[in-house]
């Protein structure tokens, strides 16, 4: 089973689209993370971002204890869905190329994001009981598991290193040039500052998750980690076919 997360002594209860319904591009030019920490030069350069393990402040256990009680609801996917949330993201079953999973299924199991038209529109910032988005884990057997919870917000708006209690962060994959045409690889971190100035363009919206599974220390990481990863995609990978006698 996956297991819930404990901070402290609170306990946590169990590509075009996301432009399109919440005006939030994981594929934009920017720094790679503000807020409760700042992630390494390493961690950006590998597309791994911050992973959130230094230890939490006390304002951050507190505003994850605040955002698991507020959102408790949508672990019941059918009050997500009521309450507005729409999937952005194809259900993803597999890891990156060392992930060690490679049953890469998309459209079945597995994880995506869900995001709110009325939550991303109003003017809240960190808004517990009203995040952007959700993150579910589809089960072969159609249970939806809340992972956790994803807030948006202008980069004008995002709380600076010292006020955040959480971590701020952005899907760089490539430069923007200004006649909207891309340029790096696909699926790699570039940094605003490897951009030629011509190819930038100005960051929109910084993103952060509050993970409900896991480990405590990577409650505000923009990613689980690896080694969970590979625990939930076990459990939501589909048992294999019989071998024939």
């Amino acid at each position: 089973m996956i297991r819930s997360r404990r901070i402290a002594h609170f306990a946590l209860l169990p590509s075009a689209l996301v432009a399109l319904v919440l005006a939030i591009p994981l594929a934009l030019t920017g720094t790679a993370v503000t807020g409760a920490q700042e992630a390494t030069p390493a961690a950006e350069a590998t597309h791994e971002h911050d992973t959130g393990a230094a230890p939490l402040s006390a304002e951050s256990v507190a505003f994850i204890a605040e955002v698991q009680t507020a959102s408790a609801r949508f672990a019941d996917f059918a009050v997500a869905e009521a309450e507005g949330y729409r999937q952005i993201t194809r259900y993803r079953l597999a890891l990156d190329d060392q992930g060690e999973i490679k049953r890469a299924r998309m459209g079945e199991f597995g994880r995506a994001h869900f995001a709110s038209r009325d939550a991303a529109g109003d003017d809240a910032i960190l808004d517990p009981a009203n995040p952007e988005g959700l993150v579910y884990l589809r089960m072969p057997d159609g249970e939806m598991r809340l992972l956790g919870v994803m807030f948006a917000a202008p980069a004008s708006e995002v709380p600076d290193a010292a006020s955040s209690p959480v971590i701020w962060h952005t899907h760089a994959v490539n430069c923007v040039r200004a006649d909207g045409g891309q340029s790096g690889k696909k699926q790699s971190m570039t940094l605003a500052v490897d951009c030629p100035p011509a190819a930038q363009k100005p960051q929109v919206r910084y993103l952060s998750h509050v993970w409900f599974v896991g480990e405590p220390e990577e409650a505000l990481a923009a990613h689980l980690s690896r080694s969970f990863q590979r625990e939930l995609l076990e459990e939501a990978a589909p048992a294999p076919d019989p071998t024939p006698a």
